[in-house]
């Protein structure tokens, strides 16, 4: 060991004897850089693998559909009209409902009501957010064991319109958008001056 060596342990040694609650403070707060690094690596390792399983479920998901549309032929396909028909009359009734609660309480609620549009994955907590959020909303449905499709939040100033995550993602499982298109258009004849006032895109945590 030469003579500089010498000196710079000294000194290193000097400093620790000297300041020992800083040097407890700096070892302390690189143990906490390495083990925040290394969360932060394995949190980047599961957020890759959740969008690896999220895509491959997607692809899956397709080709079932369209490989069980194939198989079961043009039965299936009068099925699935009958089907889309019944969930069609579903959403005329749901907005019947609604513009028979707004023309019948006309004293409660103003003509010039807003509109605004929810919308979100399946089991994100839309619904729950609205009833929740203190703002005196009254359901125009009565809550059963199939959800509705659409749902309408009224309050004496705006309407709420709450769509079902399975109907907006749909197409995701390479499904029909008819639904969602046909709420789309409804809601444009039902407040034809200005449609919507705004769009709340409900995002999951775990997403």
């Amino acid at each position: 060991m030469n003579e500089s060596e010498a000196i710079s342990q000294d000194s290193d040694v000097g400093f620790i004897t000297a300041h020992p609650v800083w040097t407890i403070v700096i070892i302390l707060g690189v143990i906490l850089l390495i083990f925040l690094f290394i969360r932060f690596i394995f949190f980047l390792r599961r957020k890759r693998q959740k969008t690896v399983e999220v895509a491959s479920l997607k692809k899956d998901l397709m080709i079932w559909s369209r490989l069980s549309s194939f198989v079961r032929g043009g039965r299936e396909t009068d099925k699935a009209k009958l089907e889309l028909n019944n969930k069609l009359v579903t959403i005329d009734s749901l907005f019947s409902d609604c513009a028979t609660i707004l023309k019948v309480n006309r004293r409660i609620y103003r003509q010039d009501l807003t509109w605004h549009l929810i919308v979100g994955e399946p089991q994100c907590g839309k619904s729950t957010l609205i009833e929740k959020s203190g703002l005196d909303y009254n359901p125009s449905f009565v809550e059963g064991k199939d959800k509705p499709p659409v749902k309408f939040y009224i309050n004496s100033s705006e309407v709420v319109v709450d769509v079902s995550g399975k109907v907006f993602f749909d197409n995701w499982a390479g499904g029909s958008s008819a639904e969602w298109n046909y709420i789309c258009s409804k809601i444009r004849k039902a407040h034809r001056t200005k449609p919507l006032e705004s769009i709340i895109i409900a995002i999951s945590a775990e997403s």
